[in-house]
């Protein structure tokens, strides 16, 4: 039948302790154990706390934990059945919440992306002016670039603590909104042509989880250096870059609203082709972009999230089909790509 019973549980940060009961038989029906979780420090990771220890053909479902919340700030607690050796022990693991804050450095690292995207646009429309029929090369310039972007993730991961197993859904949405400065020096001719810059741009973005209020809301401040040269049909185009970032955590069920910054350092190397002339052109192109994240440690007492070092590698092919109509100062691109 069902029944209930209290146990004094005390989970600190240094150790965790409990009464337990022992069954010489087999634990069957069901019943609840209320845990007193005295001393309890909320956040603190728990493997295999046992509680129960019975005999040989207990059933799985004989026990069911109570009086203890189920999550408490980045952990979640839950009863754990192992059958080899007939014991229900406690565990603590990490919550849903706690993998969002994983999402952080991958946020950050599209961020990143999205001011190299900026560059390469303006690598374009140098390639463009240039390769106009009474396109001059230009000494010097100073250009910008708008950009918005908003891009929808699915994501589930088969995650493991203490030998408990569970899925994740880690769905997000994330939005970016920013500008990149530079200033050329040297310029791109029909065939022919170097240019090298400095550029610097500043980005705002929020990550927000599907199906929970947690956010993830970052603003970016970049530095960097390029250059690129046109000789015959070919051109390449290289930048490096640093990007420091100002990020704020707020997950609500979890009680976390948590500043930190970070950095990203990476760089984008694009190569291709322009085929044809001014009236329509084909422009195929590789790139690879790298970025390298670094984040602050969050101290979260007693819980600590300590980010790895993360590194992307984004690898591009495509085409671009356009054309450059009218003449003399005014001039419109069309173009294609994919």
């Amino acid at each position: 039948g069902a029944s209930t019973i209290g146990l004094d549980v005390a989970i600190g940060t240094g150790a965790a302790a409990a009464d337990t009961v022992t069954i010489a038989g087999a634990a069957t029906g069901s019943t609840t154990i209320l845990a007193d979780a005295l001393g309890t420090q909320p956040g603190v990771l728990v493997n295999g706390l046992v509680l129960v220890d019975a005999g040989a053909g207990s059933s799985a479902g004989a026990f069911t934990l109570g009086g203890i919340p189920a999550s408490s700030g980045l952990v979640g607690y839950s009863l754990g059945f192992d059958a080899a050796n007939t014991t229900y022990a406690l565990y603590g693991t990490p919550t849903d919440a706690a993998y969002q804050l994983v999402e952080a450095s991958e946020g950050a690292r599209e961020a990143f992306y999205r001011g190299g995207d900026a560059w390469s646009g303006h690598m374009r429309s140098l390639r463009d002016a240039g390769a106009a029929e009474d396109g001059a090369r230009r000494g010097s310039a100073l250009w910008g670039q708008m950009y918005g972007s908003l891009s929808r993730t699915r994501a589930a991961q088969d995650v493991a603590a203490f030998g408990q197993t569970r899925s994740v859904r880690l769905d997000h949405r994330q939005d970016i909104y920013g500008g990149q400065i530079g200033y050329d020096l040297g310029g791109l001719g029909d065939r022919h042509g170097s240019v090298v810059g400095m550029t610097g741009g500043y980005a705002n973005s929020t990550l927000d989880f599907r199906g929970s209020a947690g956010r993830l809301r970052y603003e970016t401040a970049n530095a960097g250096l390029y250059a690129g040269i046109v000789a015959g049909a070919a051109f390449v185009n290289l930048i490096g870059r640093y990007e420091h970032l100002w990020a704020r955590a707020v997950l609500p069920g979890a009680g976390v609203r948590q500043r930190f910054d970070g950095h990203t350092l990476g760089g984008k190397a694009e190569a291709g082709l322009r085929l044809g002339g001014e009236r329509f052109y084909a422009e195929p192109s590789v790139s690879v972009d790298y970025a390298r994240t670094s984040l602050d440690t969050l101290d979260l007492a007693p819980t600590t999230i300590d980010f790895d070092r993360a590194e992307g590698l984004r690898g591009s092919a495509g085409m671009r089909l356009g054309s450059v109509m009218g003449t003399g100062q005014t001039r419109t691109t069309v173009y294609l790509s994919g």
